[in-house]
């Protein structure tokens, strides 16, 4: 999987009970989760969360407000005791709704270090004042030798791919594998496979698991039949 462990499996259990005999996860993360320990001390602000692990490796929310992107982080933060409010599937969502709508306190930006959207430049620019605090890194990762097996074996390979630094990851250590079906959770994680060749790059219909999930359906019902069906997320 292109995720870290801990997202790759999580993703992996929820895929449709129909799917999963179909499948064998092969977890080799390109990216590992490092914390920084880092001790946020929060004023009249609000948080903005764009990922579970911000909220993972943030403070407990002691009924503060959040604003969040996506399902999964908004319940993440619910559970670490914020007032979470989702707002969007992605980066830009978030931006518009709070300019639409402007909260009445600073905003501190709880990520890793490295994020993007430029969010507290863009909303700091739009008059509502947010800071960004870094609080794990998102290190680097070879691929497993297990996965530069199964990538020059010749059977076909699902490739989930949800952040275009994995993308770019992806494409350098791997510039060309006509076995590999990429799924991209976003345009902007395809437009970083680009530079790579590969069987097939789609875009998942919405920038969510539910729609990864679905078009990792479609990937397997146009194999070749009689072609051993196997989700081998080699990342």
């Amino acid at each position: 999987m292109t995720r870290p462990r801990g997202a790759a499996e999580r993703f992996v259990a929820s895929l449709p009970a129909v799917l999963r005999p179909k499948v064998a996860p092969v977890y080799a993360p390109l990216i590992a989760i490092k914390p920084l320990n880092v001790a946020i001390a929060f004023e009249d602000e609000a948080a903005i969360f764009t990922s579970a692990n911000g909220v993972h490796y943030g403070p407990d929310g002691a009924d503060r407000v959040a604003y969040c992107v996506g399902a999964a982080t908004t319940d993440a933060a619910c559970a670490r005791g914020w007032i979470a409010e989702r707002r969007g599937r992605k980066a830009d969502d978030l931006v518009a709704s709070l300019i639409a709508d402007p909260p009445l306190s600073p905003l501190i930006h709880v990520s890793g270090v490295h994020k993007r959207g430029d969010i507290a430049e863009r909303l700091t620019a739009h008059g509502i004042p947010t800071r960004s605090v870094a609080v794990y890194d998102q290190v680097a990762q070879d691929l497993t030798h297990e996965a530069r097996a199964l990538i020059q074996g010749g059977k076909p390979l699902i490739l989930p791919v949800f952040s275009p630094r994995t993308a770019h990851q992806f494409a350098s250590q791997v510039p060309q594998a006509g076995t590999v079906r990429a799924i991209a959770l976003s345009e902007a994680v395809a437009d970083a496979l680009v530079q790579g060749s590969y069987g097939a790059v789609s875009v998942a219909a919405t920038p969510d698991a539910t729609a990864m999930c679905d078009a990792i359906a479609r990937v397997l019902s146009d194999l070749p039949s009689g072609v051993e069906n196997i989700l081998n997320c080699p990342v």
